[in-house]
């Protein structure tokens, strides 16, 4: 018993260190805006090439047979992760810092897709994301709180070190991975799923990503532009807001899918929505900090349903790699967009997009709703 906990914990480490850039976009924004002076389309455009080859890595990596040991393929994943962070502490201009971050974006995607086959191979996938969801909330809230006070008292390149050494510090737990062949875990062409499914559930995840990817990408900057509020305090307020996200997994494990799974995406996202209307329609502290707890909330409470579904409908981990490269390529084009936006507008500005991009993902959710619902 204790040795499978320790192993889902180590895949659930190789998500959060292939995920980390997606988690931490808020900061790393920032603190390239400030510390090259860019604008935020210029500084869009780099957090969507790391993110875009992410999704692009993802893909290939869950789609393709790769013949090599999974702990060889992890350990190349990890080293390129770190290695980047490492360099981007010492990157002088923005052609280096594009190049690195690219190099990034090809080993993160490669640990989400052998993370998610590990992770979708267990037999409870509810609770198997719950416990991912649950541990990527503590480590984001620490990390994300962390960020805040080095870069308001030590500037950009002690931020990119100390994420070196933060991931660092969670290769012990990988060692617990039970080892499998990669033919395995993943094999391409293994599953008959239905085309039509498949394209909704990404075209609807990839739409929701947009609009919360986009307003992610720019909380810190929002925070601090656009309400006042110090880098620290922008800080403290995400990382109380990642770590309520610690109630949603377990109210998910206790209800399950005895409502379905569809009812509680719908929720989810239409809230999600509402939270954005009271932060960018009545912009204050309080819009700030309550509006970013609540969608935290809901955010996290979506996607375990939406992966805990996919799990259902490929066992193999193929269909929830595929959607979180869709999270990815969301969150690689919704920096460049909203940049585009606020360098000739408000943050105001951004609320015709945000209805469209989620009234699109209400409209797949309902065209599968049974498929979403469905217990094996």
């Amino acid at each position: 018993m204790i040795k499978t906990y320790l192993a889902l914990f180590g895949a659930i480490c190789i998500l959060l260190i292939g995920n980390s850039p997606s988690v931490i976009s808020p900061f790393i924004v920032g603190s390239f805006e400030d510390y090259f002076n860019l604008s935020k389309q210029s500084v869009g455009n780099l957090m969507s090439l790391e993110l875009g080859l992410m999704a692009i890595s993802s893909i290939f990596f869950s789609t393709f047979k790769i013949n090599y040991k999974l702990s060889h393929l992890i350990i190349l994943g990890v080293s390129i992760v770190l290695i980047a962070y490492l360099l981007t502490s010492f990157a002088i201009n923005t052609t280096q810092l594009a190049l690195i971050r690219a190099f990034s974006g090809i080993g993160c995607g490669l640990l989400i897709a052998k993370g998610h086959a590990l992770i979708a191979s267990n037999n409870n996938p509810e609770k198997s994301y719950a416990f991912f969801s649950m541990s990527s909330t503590i480590v984001g809230a620490i990390i994300i709180y962390v960020s805040g006070s080095i870069l308001n008292n030590f500037g950009y390149q002690y931020f990119f070190i100390s994420l070196f050494i933060f991931y660092l510090l969670l290769i012990p737990l990988i060692l617990f991975i039970k080892e499998k062949p990669v033919n395995e875990v993943i094999k391409p062409g293994s599953e008959d799923l239905n085309v039509k499914t498949v394209s909704l559930l990404i075209i609807g995840i990839l739409s929701f990503e947009l609009a919360s990817g986009g307003m992610w990408a720019f909380d810190e900057r929002l925070g601090v532009e656009f309400i006042g509020i110090s880098i620290s305090s922008v800080a403290l307020v995400l990382s109380i807001s990642t770590l309520t996200g610690l109630l949603a997994p377990p109210i998910v494990l206790y209800i399950g899918n005895r409502y379905g799974r569809s009812l509680p995406i719908y929720i989810g996202v239409t809230s999600i929505l509402m939270c954005f209307i009271w932060i960018l329609k009545y912009p204050s502290y309080l819009s700030f900090f309550a509006g970013n707890i609540i969608w935290y909330f809901f955010f996290t409470m979506t996607v375990i349903y939406v992966l805990a579904a996919s799990a259902i409908i490929s066992p193999t981990g193929r269909l929830a790699s595929w959607l979180n490269a869709a999270i990815l390529i969301g969150m690689s084009v919704a920096p460049s967009l909203f940049g585009y936006i606020l360098d000739r507008g408000t943050f105001i500005d951004l609320l015709p997009l945000l209805f469209a991009f989620i009234l699109i993902t209400l409209i797949c959710i309902t065209f599968i709703r049974k498929t979403l619902d469905q217990t094996e």
